[in-house]
C-alpha cells in the first residue's frame, strides 16, 4: 500500500482446482471470491497470463534452476529461462544468495538481468538484511530495477528504486520502540519520496495498551507514483495515536481507534476504528474502516482533496474439515472510481461416505453504489471416487442477477477399460 512497486506476495492459481475458464465465453470463473483489498488495506490484483495458438513458426521455451548448499552459513541459487519467441524472445538470467550472519542474522542478495528483442536489456537487484534478538529485531532492504528490465514474477516492477528499515527495541516487557524508514523513487521521472515514523508502544493494564509517534514525510514535485500525479511537491509531520482493548466479553478479541493529524495543516488528518475476533481458534473475524486524506497510504497525507474512505469487513472461519466460509465488505468512494459492494459466500465439502464427496457453495454480491447488477450465484457438485475401476463428478452453477440468468453444467467420468487404456469422457 505504502510501495505499491513492491509485490508483497504471489498466491499461483491452479485451473480447474482454483478457477475454470469457460472455453465458449472466454468467462474465468473462480470458486472463491477475491476481494479487492486485505485486512491492512493492501491492494489485491489479479493477474492472468495467456497464450494463444498463431499461424507462427514453432519455438522453444525452457529454463533451469538450482540451489547449493555450500555450508551451514552460505548457500548460493541460479536461474537460467530463454524464451525463442520469433518476435519478442527473452533471456532472463538470476544469481540468489543467503549468507548467515552471527547467530540469528541473514543476508539475502538476488541479482537478474533480461534481455527481450524488443525492450532491450535491462538488470534488477534486491538486498535484505535481517536480525533477530530478544531484545532488538530489525530488518534492512534495497531493490532496484531498470525500466526495461521484464520478469512478470519479480517483486519489484520495472524502473524502480526501493528501501526502507523496521527496527524494534523491547525496553522491558510492557513497552517497546518501533522505528520505519521508507524510501521510493520512480526511476522514469525521478520522483521520489522519503519518510520515517518512530512510535512508542506501552501496555496501561486492565488489558489497554497505547500507541503514541510521529511521521515525517517528503515528496518531490515529480510524483514518485502514478496515483500521486497532481500533488506537486510537499512536506508533512504528522502526530499519531492509538488505543487497542482487550475487552474480557471478546475472550481474545480487540478493538481499536486510531488517529493521525498533520501539526501544521487539519485538512491532512487520518482515522481508523476496527477489531477482530478468534473464531473458536479456526480463523477470524474482523474490520476496519478508515478515513483518510490520501490516495496513496498514509504516507500520503495531504489536503488537496483526496479524501477516501475505505472499509473491510472479513469473515475468514475453517468450520469443518474441507469447508470454509468467506464474507467481504468491501467500500471504496466514488473518487477511486470502483464500484461498492458487499458480498457474502459458502464454499464447503462434506464427505458423505468412502468415496463419495457432496460440494455447495452459494454467494450474494449487492452493489451499495453504482451500476453492477445484484446477483446471487448457487454451486453443487458431487464427486465419486470409491470404485478402484471407475470415478466420476458432476457439478452445477446457477446465476442470477437483475439483467441475466446463467447455467452452468459439467459432467465427466474416467473409465480403466484394461491396463493400457482409459476412457475419459
Amino acid at each position: 500500500r505504502e510501495q505499491p512497486s513492491v509485490v508483497l506476495k504471489n498466491e499461483p492459481k491452479e485451473r480447474f482446482r482454483d478457477y475454470e475458464v469457460n472455453d465458449l465465453s472466454g468467462e474465468l470463473l473462480f470458486r472463491r471470491a477475491v476481494p479487492s483489498v486485505d485486512s491492512n488495506l493492501n491492494p489485491i490484483f489479479i493477474r492472468v497470463t495467456f497464450e494463444v495458438r498463431d499461424d507462427g513458426e514453432d519455438y522453444w521455451v525452457y529454463g533451469v534452476d538450482g540451489q547449493w548448499v555450500v555450508n551451514n552459513w552460505f548457500q548460493l541459487g541460479a536461474s537460467m529461462v530463454q524464451d525463442r519467441h520469433p518476435i519478442d524472445g527473452l533471456d532472463l538470467y538470476g544469481l540468489q544468495s543467503e549468507i548467515r550472519v552471527g547467530r540469528s542474522g541473514r543476508l539475502i542478495a538476488e541479482l537478474a538481468q533480461s534481455k527481450t528483442d524488443l525492450e532491450g536489456t535491462g538488470t534488477a537487484g534486491r538486498l535484505e538484511l535481517v536480525h533477530a534478538t530478544p531484545k532488538f529485531d530489525s530488518r534492512l532492504y534495497f531493490g532496484q530495477s531498470d525500466v526495461n528490465f521484464v520478469n512478470p514474477n519479480a517483486g519489484l516492477t520495472p524502473g524502480r528504486r526501493e528501501a526502507g528499515a523496521n527496527l524494534n527495541y523491547r525496553i522491558d516487557p510492557k513497552t517497546f520502540v518501533d522505528a520505519e524508514l521508507l524510501f521510493s523513487e520512480s526511476r522514469v521521472d525521478d520522483g521520489k519520496r522519503r519518510g520515517g515514523l518512530i512510535t512508542l508502544h506501552r501496555a496501561l493494564g486492565y488489558n489497554l495498551s497505547a500507541l503514541v509517534g510521529m511521521r515525517h514525510v517528503r515528496d518531490t514535485s515529480a510524483p514518485p507514483f502514478i496515483n500521486s500525479i497532481g500533488v506537486g511537491a510537499r512536506e508533512t509531520t504528522t502526530a499519531l495515536g492509538r488505543m487497542d482493548w482487550q475487552p474480557p466479553a471478546l475472550r481474545g478479541g480487540s478493538v481499536f481507534l486510531e488517529y493521525e493529524q498533520d501539526i501544521r495543516d487539519s485538512a491532512a488528518r487520518r482515522a481508523a476504528v476496527g477489531g477482530e475476533y478468534p473464531l473458536a481458534n479456526r480463523g477470524r473475524l474482523y474490520v476496519k474502516h478508515e478515513f483518510i486524506s490520501s490516495l496513496t497510504g498514509v504516507y500520503g497525507l495531504t489536503d488537496a482533496g483526496q479524501d477516501n474512505h475505505n472499509t473491510v469487513l472479513g469473515l475468514d472461519f475453517d468450520y469443518m474439515n474441507e469447508g470454509q466460509a468467506f464474507s467481504e465488505y468491501r467500500v471504496r468512494d466514488a473518487i477511486s472510481g470502483r464500484e461498492a459492494e458487499a458480498a457474502i459466500g459458502l464454499r464447503n465439502v462434506w464427505p458423505l461416505a468412502h468415496g463419495l464427496r457432496l460440494q455447495t457453495g452459494f454467494e450474494r454480491v449487492q452493489p451499495l453504489n453504482g451500476a453492477l447488477d445484484e446477483s446471487t450465484p448457487h454451486t453443487g457438485a458431487v464427486e465419486y471416487t470409491a470404485n478402484p475401476l471407475w470415478t466420476s463428478s458432476a457439478r452445477m452453477e446457477w446465476r442470477q442477477s437483475d439483467r441475466s440468468t446463467g447455467i452452468l453444467n459439467t459432467l465427466g467420468v474416467a473409465r480403466q477399460l484394461s491396463s493400457s487404456w482409459t476412457y475419459l469422457g
